[in-house]
């Protein structure tokens, strides 16, 4: 119950995506990978095998010279001269060191990247700087930071902030840095709602006027004073709030959220085009997999591998 029930049948339904819907090669390389054991447990439901554990075959050296060329491929949606003109900027990133700046590399023209190092080796910010150029060098959108901590997430938060990046932190209020709360989707709710009901004080002045000068009101102003559109002693419907959240969302160029959080209803609308999971080695396998089935073009996997 709670938040554990929350976890559990958010992993719960990212695995049965991995299984049953159609896989891209994202999804593809996870399988080649063995992870969850995701095609025995096919095999099971089929009726084809006993166990749910993955068999013991020789053709795991098969399996993992897949996962590499899977992982090394281009993506799908690449645009060759926007990433030729990418990678030739990488090597002007002075404020990154050589292995730092081969990382930016990998993750701009590979399916899926793998980053590791200790701690302050200056991961945050390589991924920082992999997000900023997936979303202004390549036009990707949208795209989404993650990871199993709430604090690894407001760190890229800011930094993308302090970069400029359009992000937008999604989480529960009492669980996010105070730092940001400017740009967190509450804050962005709350200034769509006000402007919202200064464009329909607008329209309900325009209407009078119109009124006291013996013409019809417009009709956008009739359709303004529908009670679930204006309703702003009230708050809004559940339905209107939904349709907020997804407006404000899709206007950021970086969602930052926890794995967890991003298995949410309001994210099952979202395909992403690039996935970040920071402190990947802190995760667990179910964790991750909650937001990758949100359809990630690509992937990057960045972490301390001794944790």
């Amino acid at each position: 119950q709670g938040a554990n029930g929350t976890l559990y049948e958010r992993q719960l339904q990212a695995l049965l995506n991995l299984v049953v819907k159609p896989r891209n090669k994202v999804c593809e390389l996870l399988i080649s990978a063995r992870v969850g054991g995701v095609d025995s447990w096919v095999a099971r439901s089929r009726g084809k095998a006993k166990s749910v554990a993955p068999p013991v075959t020789k053709s795991r050296a098969k399996d993992q010279a897949v996962s590499r060329k899977l992982a090394r491929a281009k993506p799908v949606q690449g645009n060759d001269e926007k990433l030729h003109a990418a990678l030739e900027e990488v090597p002007q990133l002075t404020h990154l060191n050589a292995s730092q700046r081969e990382a930016v590399s990998a993750a701009l023209q590979q399916t899926c990247a793998v980053i590791q190092g200790p701690p302050g080796t200056g991961k945050t910010h390589v991924s920082v700087q992999i997000l900023k150029m997936w979303a202004r060098s390549l036009g990707l959108s949208p795209l989404l930071a993650t990871s199993d901590s709430n604090v690894a997430v407001d760190n890229i938060a800011m930094g993308l902030q302090a970069q400029g990046v359009k992000v937008l932190r999604v989480g529960r209020p009492e669980k996010v840095n105070r730092i940001i709360d400017e740009i967190t989707l509450e804050t962005a709710l709350t200034r769509e709602l006000q402007r919202a009901e200064e464009e329909l004080a607008k329209e309900e002045g325009q209407e009078r006027d119109s009124a006291d000068e013996g013409g019809a009101p417009p009709e956008k102003a009739k359709a303004a004073k529908d009670e679930e559109g204006r309703r702003k002693a009230k708050g809004l419907t559940p339905k209107m709030r939904f349709e907020l959240q997804m407006r404000v969302l899709r206007s950021a160029e970086v969602i930052c959220a926890t794995s967890i959080a991003a298995g949410g209803d309001f994210f099952s609308r979202f395909s992403f085009a690039g996935i970040l999971i920071d402190e990947a080695a802190q995760a667990t396998e179910l964790a991750t997999l909650v937001p990758i089935c949100r359809g990630a073009a690509q992937v990057v996997l960045c972490g301390d591998q001794c944790q």
